[in-house]
C-alpha cells in the first residue's frame, strides 16, 4: 500500500484511544515502545522503536518533552541483489546493512484540550546508524503528530518524522505506546 494509505490505516487505530483522552497529570519520565513504517527504502517493512521521553515543561494544556529513541526497520518483501565487480564510484557508503537504524533525539510541544487528541511538532537530529544504501549519516529532521491519554500512566501517539536532506530514507511514521513512569 501506499504511504497515505499506512497513515490512514494506524491513524484508524488510534481513534479509539483519541476518544478516550483525558487531561492528566504528567509524570516528568516515560518509557516509549512504539512500531511503525519506514519511508523511501522499498524493501523495508514495519519497525520497531524503543525510547524514553522527558517531560521539561507541563501545564493543562501545552508540554515541552526531550525524547531520546532508537527505530529499527527490517527488509520485507523481496529485493534483488546485483553482484558488484568493480568498485562503486565516488566514496562508497560504509555501514550499510539488511537493517535501517535510527537514533534520534526529538524536542516536541504538544498542545491538549480537555476530551481531544492533542497536536504534536517537534524539531530534532536523526542518526543514521546503518542503511542499506546510503550507509551512515546525521541530518536535522521535524516530526508532527497527535497524543491521547488514556491513563495516569498510559498514552498512545502517532507521529510522522520526516528527515531533511536525507538521502533514500525519507523518514518514518511510529505509532508509540507511552508508559509514565
Amino acid at each position: 500500500g501506499s504511504m497515505p494509505s499506512r497513515l490512514i490505516s494506524i491513524a484508524l487505530l488510534l481513534f479509539p484511544a483519541a476518544l478516550a483522552a483525558q487531561s492528566t497529570h504528567q509524570r516528568p519520565i516515560a518509557l516509549l515502545l512504539g512500531v511503525g513504517l519506514e519511508a523511501g527504502e522499498d524493501d523495508y517493512g514495519p519497525g520497531v522503536q524503543v525510547g524514553a521521553r522527558f517531560m521539561a515543561y507541563t501545564r493543562a494544556s501545552f508540554d515541552l518533552r526531550i525524547d531520546a529513541t532508537y527505530q529499527s526497520f527490517g527488509q520485507g518483501g523481496t529485493h534483488l541483489v546485483s553482484q558488484q565487480t568493480t568498485p562503486c564510484p565516488g566514496p562508497c557508503p560504509t555501514a550499510t546493512g539488511d537493517r535501517i537504524k535510527i537514533l534520534s533525539l526529538n524536542a516536541s510541544a504538544a498542545w491538549h484540550a480537555a476530551g481531544w487528541p492533542g497536536l504534536v511538532a517537534g524539531v530534532g537530529m536523526y542518526g543514521a546508524l546503518e542503511t542499506p544504501q546510503d550507509g551512515r549519516y546525521a541530518r536535522p529532521g521535524w516530526s508532527l503528530g497527535f497524543t491521547s491519554s488514556t491513563s495516569r500512566r498510559a498514552f498512545f501517539e502517532m507521529r510522522y518524522h520526516g528527515i531533511a536532506g536525507a538521502q533514500v530514507t525519507e523518514g518514518f511514521t511510529i505509532l508509540t505506546v507511552g508508559i509514565r513512569l
